[in-house]
């Protein structure tokens, strides 16, 4: 008897335990999968060489070395045909190499993005042409460092569906919702894979309404810089037009670096992260209820890859 009882408790202690799992966020600190819209991440378009063009080694000087790069879409916005110019910087481009293809270059088809997570990503090479080494004062060898960079348009999304849109403070009955002000909204699938990410929504009440603040990082491995600054002109970009982000948030009034209305404007990143506060007036007659809060933030990114080959003095053979 004593043993179906300590069954009967250890059988009651896991069902416990389980529903409590089963009842946490699927935000920061926990494993459980999220139930947003998005696949998330921190990446967009990535590049990278391919791997015979440059290859790492075997040239000689005099020859022609053809470069190529891949550009691959992990994240979660569509890059339209000759939205992403690349161009070859550094060393290439100066006097001891002569280069079959001088300016910037275009991807040329529609590189989709990322729509479920077994997707596979999405990706397109662009031919850079080739480069000579022509310069015949490099000793035995020379391993210069071959060098590209994409400039890009991109977007990120936030959709969070459990914003509490706060009621009478005494109304009567179950209450749908409360505000926490020190709990962070986004959980996982909030927010769509980008490198430039929402990491967090905190809710808050005002005197006549809430306030939202959001916590926007620069996570990718690039550069964030103006939409109002042209990618064909990326390669060299005032200081006034970095870490600037675009952000859009329908239905409310917010404190922008520049304004463009009430719910859109400019933020600017200050060692990748910035701070976007925003109010909405709200009407506390009804009861609380869980409403949907969104977002939208465009930029222009910029990345780059770099690869180091050798080239061998012709007359040395």
């Amino acid at each position: 008897m004593r043993k179906f009882i300590l069954v009967m408790l250890l059988i009651g202690v896991v069902g416990l335990l389980s529903g409590q799992q089963g009842c946490q966020r699927s935000g920061s600190g926990d494993t459980e999968i999220g139930t947003g819209p998005f696949v998330g991440g921190n990446d967009g378009l990535s590049i990278a060489f391919v791997e015979d063009a440059p290859p790492l080694g075997g040239n000689f000087q005099g020859e022609a070395i053809d470069i190529e790069v891949d550009l691959t879409n992990n994240g979660e916005t569509d890059v339209a045909t000759s939205a992403a110019v690349i161009n070859l910087i550094g060393t290439v481009t100066g006097n001891s190499f002569t280069l079959t293809q001088t300016g910037a270059v275009m991807n040329t088809g529609l590189i989709e993005r990322i729509r479920d997570s077994s997707d596979v990503a999405d990706s397109d090479f662009v031919d850079l042409g080739t480069a000579t080494l022509t310069d015949a004062n490099i000793g035995p060898s020379w391993s210069p460092n071959i060098r590209a960079q994409v400039c890009y348009p991109y977007t990120t999304d936030v959709q969070i569906d459990d914003l509490c849109i706060p009621g009478q403070r005494n109304e009567a009955g179950s209450v749908e919702c409360e505000i926490d002000n020190a709990e962070n909204l986004v959980d996982k699938g909030d927010v769509s894979g980008a490198p430039v990410q929402v990491t967090s929504v905190v809710e808050s009440r005002t005197g006549d309404g809430i306030r939202v603040r959001l916590d926007i990082e620069n996570q990718g491995n690039g550069e964030v810089i103006a939409t109002t600054h042209a990618c064909n002109n990326a390669v060299n970009v005032p200081t006034a037009n970095r870490d600037l982000v675009r952000v859009s948030v329908p239905g409310f009034s917010c404190t922008f670096k520049t304004e463009e209305t009430d719910s859109a404007g400019t933020i600017e990143l200050r060692n990748g992260k910035g701070r976007l506060r925003c109010t909405k007036p709200v009407s506390a007659a009804g009861r609380a209820y869980l409403d949907r809060f969104s977002a939208t933030l465009t930029y222009n990114y910029v990345e780059e890859t770099g690869k180091t080959i050798s080239i061998q003095n012709s007359a040395a053979f």
